[in-house]
């Protein structure tokens, strides 16, 4: 299958975002034509621009692969730890790596797969894709949330942590926000369709809208009512207002560690709260990344919908900012890789069970190895052994080792000699053994 510039243009894509934000909306290219197609692009895409996409999207490609698998061994890590030890950190860490792990196994790959090559699109599957990819952004965000709300109340009301924030209330709160999420995104789809149904719009139009999620366009080239409100509800209360929260919680908290680490008395309490401490840093390093690779992207296209007008910029204006757009669309891609890299790396429980378990790995293997090794070796002696056939000559062993004992004469007089003696020849006396 051959790369699809088009594709590339015209697809919605997944990461919850209208056409892209750099892309010409779809209905707005029709009305060029053919004669002017290859124009307009070139005003968004140049030859070096298209050699830069199709270079990232085969490197996230693996790369999201390579990430899943990390994302189970931190989900299997987490769950251990949890059982261990029932600190919630870890299960709000399970909850966050699964919405990654959604990200990462169909989403992306999915959405670079059907860019890189045209035929690889398939309606229904975007129409799912799309929801879950929601769902996993909206679970990720809320749990960045969580994990940092977790933190806030340890440090600052330490007395009321292990009653404000219990198993069952940890529990509650994850469930709360796959219900919260899941339901927000099936409400949009089947609002968003049953509003098209009643649309005057034409059969094409309504097939594409009905079964392709966010890509109701009017031929203005901007959203439809309906798009606009829910995608900006969405961006703002799923993606912006959590990690902006988030951020501000963990530069606070961030400033409050470091002055009690000064403070602190040697207690008790005081290795409890050192270990708080160092798993706050490890939030504190995914908060900053969530922060610096979603929202750039995600105000960005708050900006374009109310502020930027495409059909206005001019060629080069539109080409510099598809290489920024762009830019940011692909660190976006890249937060739900490196978030399972940051927990198995960063933080240290997670990095000593995976390393743990290698060790063991690598110990049995080798043990097994030698074990092999030596019942190989004895198995190759017993057999050198029993292949072996002893000769023994017995033909000389009678004249060389046998000694001819003397045999004791019989007793002539046997009433003279008692049981147990002879008689010799010389005196005839009798005489004991």
């Amino acid at each position: 299958m051959a790369f699809s510039l088009s594709q590339r243009v015209v697809e919605t894509m997944p990461s919850g975002t209208w056409n892209d934000f750099t892309d010409l909306p779809a209905e707005f290219i029709s009305q060029f034509g053919s004669s002017s197609e290859a124009m307009q692009y070139s005003c968004y895409y140049s030859d070096s621009f298209i050699r830069f996409a199709t270079a990232m999207d085969d490197v996230l490609i693996g790369a999201c692969l390579i990430s899943t698998v990390i994302n189970f061994i931190v989900i299997a890590c987490s769950a251990k730890l949890y059982k261990k030890k029932g600190d919630t950190l870890h299960l709000f860490i399970l909850n966050m790596t699964i919405g990654d792990t959604i990200l990462t196994l169909f989403c992306h790959p999915y959405e670079l797969v059907t860019r890189r090559y045209s035929g690889a699109h398939v309606h229904f599957i975007t129409v799912f894709l799309n929801f879950a990819n929601w769902v996993g952004l909206a679970v990720s965000g809320l749990s960045l949330t969580l994990l940092n709300i977790d933190k806030l109340i340890f440090f600052c009301w330490p007395f009321k942590y292990d009653i404000w924030m219990s198993y069952f209330r940890a529990k509650l709160f994850c469930y709360l926000s796959w219900i919260i999420s899941i339901g927000f995104a099936t409400y949009y789809w089947m609002y968003s369709y049953m509003y098209f149904v009643n649309a005057t719009v034409d059969i094409q139009q309504q097939f594409e809208i009905q079964f392709v999620f966010l890509t109701g366009l009017m031929n203005s080239g901007q959203f439809s009512p309906v798009n606009k409100i829910f995608y900006e509800v969405f961006t703002v209360v799923f993606c912006v207002i959590p990690i902006v929260s988030s951020l501000l919680v963990s530069c606070y908290l961030y400033d409050l560690t470091k002055r009690k680490r000064k403070t602190v008395i040697k207690t008790s309490s005081a290795s409890k709260i050192e270990n708080k401490a160092t798993s706050f840093a490890f939030i504190f390093a995914t908060t900053l990344w969530t922060s610096c690779s979603l929202l750039p992207y995600r105000i960005a296209n708050l900006a374009r919908i109310h502020i930027i007008a495409w059909p206005n910029l001019d060629c080069e204006s539109r080409q510099n900012l598809s290489w920024l757009t762009w830019s940011m669309l692909y660190l976006l891609i890249l937060n739900p890789i490196i978030n399972p890299l940051i927990t198995a790396f960063a933080y240290a429980p997670y990095r000593q069970m995976i390393y743990s378990r290698v060790r063991k790995s690598s110990r049995k293997n080798y043990q097994d190895q030698n074990s092999y090794e030596t019942n190989k070796s004895n198995i190759t002696s017993t057999n050198s052994v029993s292949s072996k056939v002893f000769y023994v000559d017995l033909t000389m062993a009678k004249q060389n080792h046998t000694k001819t004992l003397r045999k004791a004469p019989l007793a002539k007089f046997p009433s003279i000699c008692s049981c147990g003696s002879f008689v010799t020849n010389e005196n005839l006396q009798c005489t004991r053994f």
